[in-house]
């Protein structure tokens, strides 16, 4: 491999999230999570949601369930999958919605 090729290669890469970089067995436990929450509500319900107040709550009960001071939890009660799946997918909600809360709010948003 040249090293011309490398450095071309690096500068295509500048500034682009390394997308493999993600741990993929986290991904598929929240993953899960989603496919759970589409089947009890409805696929992609949280999208309409006006606020991101609720997941962050929601992601917040999760941890401590997971944390627990006196007896820690590892699954949710409900679900069967584990709170910190519940936790991440929940933050990952309230993520999308504030950047799109943000992506609106610049000139020539959405």
């Amino acid at each position: 491999m040249s090293e011309s090729w490398r450095a071309d290669w690096q500068k295509e890469r500048d500034g682009k999230p390394e997308m493999t970089m993600l741990p993929a067995e986290a991904l598929f436990e929240v993953a899960h999570v989603f496919s759970y929450g589409a089947r009890k509500y409805s696929r992609d319900n949280w999208r309409s949601a006006p606020s991101s107040t609720p997941y962050v709550d929601a992601a917040l009960r999760h941890l401590y369930r997971h944390a627990g001071a006196a007896s820690p939890l590892p699954a949710d009660e409900e679900s069967g999958l584990p709170h910190l799946a519940h936790a991440a997918a929940c933050v990952l909600i309230a993520l999308a919605l504030e950047a799109r809360k943000y992506d609106k709010a610049r000139p020539g948003g959405s």
